[in-house]
């Protein structure tokens, strides 16, 4: 919409930054919707507030500063854990998965530390889920694979919680590494 007159535009940050965490959590809120459409509709708000500058075509507004608190913003929301349940309630869906996947990256590229919260809260199973609703789709094959990597790099492999997800770990591991295989044959036929 509209920006608001000058005038109003003169409060303090903190209750922009207010404004902006009570933003996030009607937002998340939203995630944990049976409503399809509610959710896709979440998360386009969430990546318009979350999202680096230039990405959304120029249409973000606000400093980097301000994106990357919206991300640990949207994690201190529960938005993984609602996002790892949101895609396996919206398994069908494509939109909620192309935006889940992305929500999962952009929360471990704001802090790797989630990376582990990711594992926690079944996101492998969930990760695997949309491999296997979506096994010829190369959008999916791209954010599934930034976003594996993004695990393979900021997990500690050898921790004590990653001992009951190593065999999921492998089954994601091969999934990745065949999509590859076979976006690679369709690019070249």
């Amino acid at each position: 919409g509209a920006p608001p007159p000058a005038s109003v535009m003169t409060s303090s940050d903190e209750e922009s930054s207010q404004g902006a965490t009570n933003d996030m959590k009607r937002l998340t809120a939203k995630l944990s919707s049976k409503d399809e459409k509610e959710v896709v509709d979440a998360y386009d708000e969430i990546w318009d507030i979350c999202a680096d500058e230039g990405e959304a075509g120029g249409e973000t507004t606000g400093n980097p500063q301000n994106h990357h608190q919206n991300r640990l913003s949207f994690v201190a929301q529960g938005g993984i854990h609602k996002t790892v349940l949101a895609l396996k309630r919206h398994g069908h869906s494509l939109d909620v998965q192309l935006f889940g996947l992305s929500a999962l990256n952009d929360s471990i590229e704001a802090n790797p530390v989630f990376a582990k919260a990711v594992v926690e809260m079944g996101g492998i199973l969930s990760i695997i889920h949309t491999m296997e609703e979506f096994p010829k789709h190369s959008d999916v094959h791209e954010n599934v694979h930034s976003l594996f990597l993004n695990l393979a790099h900021n997990l500690d492999h050898s921790a004590e919680f990653m001992k009951k997800h190593t065999q999921k770990w492998i089954t994601l591991n091969l999934m990745v590494l065949n999509a590859l295989r076979d976006d690679e044959i369709v690019k070249s036929a």
